[in-house]
């Protein structure tokens, strides 16, 4: 194991446009299967799942940037997916920690909720790994 010194970069945490397309997918895709689930159960995308894609979006963003979501994790690909699991996992227990602070989590459908979390986190890890596979032929 080597240590590298610093980078002397005036940016060192500059993101690619591999990152930001990353992101940018990522989250559409969160909040477009958890509005589109919505639609789906009731016919009409309720105010709550409205504002629950939001926060989720929100959340999200903030939570996979301080947990590292996109950082680059050479070869091993199952520790990229273990740290999205964990981040995914955190939005997840602090969008249900809005919903019970405000008593608004009855007004959500667990059937929609368990379909989208399992949903997103798939789609999410098969995004990583498709990313992943298209840098490492470049």
């Amino acid at each position: 194991m080597t240590i590298t010194p610093p980078s002397r970069r005036l940016l060192r945490n500059h993101d690619t446009l591999v990152v930001w397309l990353q992101r940018i997918v990522n989250t559409l895709f969160v909040v477009a299967s958890l509005l589109a689930l919505s639609w789906w159960r009731d016919g009409h995308i309720s105010d709550q799942y409205r504002y629950m894609a939001i926060i989720g979006a929100l959340l999200m963003l903030g939570v996979y940037d301080l947990t590292g979501v996109y950082r680059r994790f050479a070869e091993d690909r199952l520790a990229g997916i273990q740290q999205l699991a964990r981040s995914w996992g955190i939005v997840v227990i602090m969008l249900g920690a809005v919903a019970f602070v405000t008593k608004s989590s009855e007004d959500f459908s667990r059937s929609v909720i368990l379909i989208w979390v399992i949903v997103a986190f798939a789609f999410q890890s098969w995004f990583y790994v498709f990313v992943h596979l298209i840098n490492e032929r470049r």
